[in-house]
């Protein structure tokens, strides 16, 4: 005879038990591919966002050499070397920017200042960034 164990066979009980055990492992496996699945999904998100910072960022950047190009031209400089070095920063990017002409030797001081100042106001719309100029002729 089958013992009782608050009214509930062993065999029973024993099945129970193993159907909780498999439902529970099944629990804990679906919560670990739910997880993961959620990971994935949050870093091409991430991934997305970086990337259309970045094309942003080249788009200032290329309209800024455009502008810049186009203020050289009004001191002489039409054809000026511009090299634009840019630093990756964890808050704020920073440029280097060279200009090369030979006309820029002819500039005094206030001249070369005013140039700086013009080329500087030219930043103010580009965000988290730091820029030096450098004028070589």
């Amino acid at each position: 005879m089958e013992k009782l164990h608050f009214g509930i066979p062993t065999k029973s009980r024993n099945l129970m038990r193993k159907n909780i055990g498999f439902i529970l492992i099944t629990l804990l496996l679906m919560m670990i591919i739910l997880t993961c699945f959620s990971m994935n999904v949050y870093s091409q998100s991430m991934e997305n966002k970086i990337m259309a910072d970045k094309e942003q960022t080249d788009l200032l950047e290329k309209e800024y050499l455009k502008e810049m190009k186009h203020i050289l031209s009004n001191y002489g400089c039409e054809n000026a070397g511009v090299t634009m070095t840019k630093v990756y920063g964890e808050d704020v990017n920073s440029y280097e920017v060279a200009i090369h002409h030979s006309n820029l030797r002819f500039l005094d001081d206030t001249g070369k200042a005013q140039l700086l100042m013009q080329l500087q106001n030219l930043v103010k719309d580009f965000p988290c960034a730091v820029f030096v100029f450098h004028l070589t002729d």
